[in-house]
C-alpha cells in the first residue's frame, strides 16, 4: 500500500445538493450531490502523488483499498475517506 499522503488533515470534503441554486447547503434529499474536494497546494500535491502510486501498485489484491481518516469535513469533524482501486472489466 502507499504511504499515506501527508497532509490529509488538510483536505476538505464537502456534500452539497447540486439541485439547489438557493442553498447549496441544504441536506441531500434525492438530488444529485456534488462532492467537493478542497485542499492547500501541498495536500493536494501529496494526494495527487498517492493517488498514482495507488493506481501503479504492483498488487494482486482484488480488493486494494486504504482509509484516510483525517481529512476534513465541510460541516465539522472528520471523514472516513476510503479510496479504492478497481480493476477495469
Amino acid at each position: 500500500m502507499p504511504v499515506e499522503p501527508r497532509h490529509s488533515d488538510e483536505l476538505l470534503i464537502a456534500l452539497r445538493s447540486d439541485e439547489s441554486e438557493d442553498d447549496p447547503r441544504r441536506p441531500l434529499t434525492h438530488d444529485r450531490p456534488q462532492v467537493h474536494l478542497a485542499g492547500t497546494p501541498r495536500a493536494l500535491e501529496e494526494f495527487g502523488k498517492y493517488l498514482i502510486a495507488l493506481a501503479r501498485l504492483q498488487s494482486s489484491d482484488g480488493d486494494l483499498h486504504d482509509h484516510l481518516e483525517d481529512v476534513q469535513n465541510d460541516d465539522g469533524g472528520t471523514v472516513h475517506l476510503i479510496v479504492r482501486r478497481v480493476m477495469p472489466t
